[in-house]
């Protein structure tokens, strides 16, 4: 009569042994015999490398759990939809811009808003220049669709509007300068991870991306001196909006 064995593993790795039914001691998964008590527990013993090597049965077992498991601090809806939406909508709007089918008068802040406020919301996504686009969507990019799987869709494109728009709000109160683009959403994002990692690092984690962040802000900020579109007041909100979202990125991360 056999003996009935079981294996057991763990996340670190696969522990060949099983234990003897009859004196409760572990022995190898290839035995036939216990080499403690004689006791029989199988008839033929598993030839390595194939399926019912008990080596292979528990890898493909840990390859299972840790498909199922899930970062807790991962949203459920990891599949990203926001930020492509969101990147795809600025490229579409601006080359409109750029080819003149729409006029961007009637779409891009400039100066005060003569009860235009829906202009606050197109406004972000009208770029004129190739160049500021490039950067400011690929910020976006990077560390927009970080926020989207940490903090769900719904809050990455709340940080996008309320930094896009509250940049451009505070540029039509001061300036008549053409205010677009997404540089207050690119430095909240950016901002935001920066702040997180940092928080992070304060309670022993190492595991983030620390300096991408800080390469991104620092990319961000000189393009209010090089790009008309991008203005100071939209670099500082977007980095204020970020610092709010840092904190509860790293919160969330705890």
């Amino acid at each position: 009569m056999f003996e009935v064995y079981s294996l057991s593993v763990s996340d670190d790795g696969v522990d060949l042994s099983i234990i003897c039914r009859n004196c409760g001691e572990q022995v190898s998964p290839y035995s036939t015999e216990c080499p403690y008590c004689g006791g029989r527990l199988r008839k033929r013993a598993p030839k390595i490398g194939s399926r019912q090597d008990p080596a292979r049965r528990a890898e493909r077992r840990i390859k299972r759990s840790r498909l199922k498991r899930r970062d807790p601090s991962i949203a459920p809806d990891r599949r990203l939809v926001i930020v492509p939406a969101l990147l795809v909508t600025a490229v579409l709007l601006s080359a409109f811009v750029r080819a003149g089918v729409v006029h961007a008068a009637d779409v891009e802040v400039a100066g005060p808003l003569f009860g235009d406020w829906w202009k606050l919301l197109s406004s972000p996504f009208v770029h004129r220049d190739i160049g500021y686009a490039a950067v400011v969507l690929c910020v976006f990019a990077l560390f927009g669709s970080q926020i989207e799987r940490r903090l769900g869709r719904s809050f990455a494109l709340v940080v996008w509007l309320f930094a896009g728009a509250l940049g451009c709000w505070l540029a039509s109160l001061v300036t008549i300068q053409p205010c677009g683009g997404a540089l207050a959403a690119a430095a909240a994002v950016a901002s935001a991870w920066t702040l997180a990692e940092l928080l992070a690092r304060r309670r022993g984690a190492t595991d983030g991306d620390l300096v991408g962040g800080l390469v991104a802000i620092a990319v961000l900020i000189p393009l209010p001196l090089l790009v008309s579109q991008a203005t100071w007041i939209a670099l500082g909100s977007g980095l204020v909006v970020g610092a709010i979202t840092g904190l509860v990125l790293a919160k969330q991360g705890r």
